[in-house]
């Protein structure tokens, strides 16, 4: 979340999209988050995993048509945006343009 206030106050003018996993979503945090990427021209794709599964490489790149050029965020568990970094770095995407929030499961 910090780095989209950031970019609200140095925006860079790239298209960035921002994806945000949870099993538990909550929907004040969800809200807000949705506020400051529309004010900051971000997309954000939220998954809630038992409705929408988890993320994939290729979910990625059909949600995002101009993938290979867009700035990436994501936040979820280290392994699994390792996973998702190294397939979309071996289909073209410059590894400078994924950007992850690492957490640990408790």
């Amino acid at each position: 979340m910090l780095a989209i206030i950031r970019l609200i106050v140095q925006p860079d003018g790239r298209k960035i999209d921002l994806w945000y996993s949870t099993a538990e979503p909550a929907s004040e945090f969800i809200e807000r988050l949705s506020q400051l990427a529309e004010q900051a021209g971000i997309r954000l794709h939220v998954l809630i995993t038992e409705r929408n599964g988890r993320l994939t490489t290729g979910k990625l790149r059909t949600a995002i048509p101009d993938w290979r050029d867009a700035s990436i965020w994501f936040c979820d568990p280290a392994g699994f945006s390792r996973a998702l970094r190294e397939g979309l770095t071996e289909h073209g995407l410059n590894k400078n343009n994924f950007h992850q929030e690492i957490f640990d499961m408790r």
